[in-house]
């Protein structure tokens, strides 16, 4: 369940945050075959479906997505990727110029190799639909591709930095002037953060970033500075 409120940020805007208010539910099953201890490949089918508070007739949508699941786990490497296809369409009788179905190529992956003890390389990405402000394009399809490097300063504190690139695609032309156009975002991300472990299995973040959104529609292209916290649980041992 996910609820937004940005009043004081927006007062006046044509497109308030809340019309992003949803609940989603999603359901997965699949198989997975061990070929050997580090080795694990499978088959999934996902379910999602999105029902939002407003504008629910143009916006709520189910999608079923078909994958391939991929698991390498050895010391000093690790892999797990996923890739398939998936199609989602409107609900509710909404008509299809307000939520277009879509049926699309889907990815996601991350790699992490330790060129030392304390220096690990990570490469990373996905491919997937984001739900978006507009009722002309009420999704666009998300594709980032990025790498980083964590540096470890001791048992406790660890540094990273990050590049991501990739484009916002969305589905359905708008008209711009007097030409239709398919808006398309590119977007540059460079950030970094701290890592703090304070147990075994138990770590803090702070990571800063400044993404700029390059698009070809006047009055779209900006900057986004994120600052961002959390609390992980895993194993840091590796």
């Amino acid at each position: 369940k996910t609820r937004y409120n940005d009043k004081g940020f927006t007062e006046g805007a044509i497109y308030p945050v809340d019309l992003l208010d949803r609940t989603e539910w999603a359901w997965r099953g699949g198989i997975r075959y061990r070929l050997s201890g580090q080795l694990g490949i499978g088959a999934q089918v996902e379910k999602t479906r999105e029902e939002f508070v407003q504008e629910g007739d143009n916006r709520n949508n189910d999608s079923t997505g078909y994958l391939l699941v991929a698991r390498y786990d050895r010391p000093r490497f690790y892999l797990d990727a996923s890739g398939g296809y998936r199609e989602g369409k409107g609900r509710d009788g909404a008509a299809p110029s307000l939520y277009p179905g879509y049926r699309t190529g889907t990815y996601s992956f991350f790699a992490s190799y330790f060129v030392a003890r304390a220096v690990e390389l990570q490469v990373f990405g996905h491919r997937r639909p984001v739900d978006s402000f507009f009722l002309d394009n009420p999704y666009y399809f998300e594709t980032r591709n990025a790498a980083a490097v964590q540096v470890s300063l001791g048992q406790s504190v660890a540094l990273r930095g990050f590049v991501s690139i990739g484009p916002n695609s969305y589905p359905a032309e708008v008209v711009v002037g007097t030409n239709l156009v398919a808006r398309k975002d590119d977007v540059t991300e460079i950030g970094g953060g701290l890592l703090f472990r304070f147990y075994r299995n138990v770590a803090a973040s702070v990571v800063a970033s400044q993404a700029r959104y390059t698009s070809n529609i006047d009055g779209v292209t900006r900057s986004v500075l994120r600052i961002s916290t959390g609390i992980s649980l895993g194993d840091f041992s590796r």
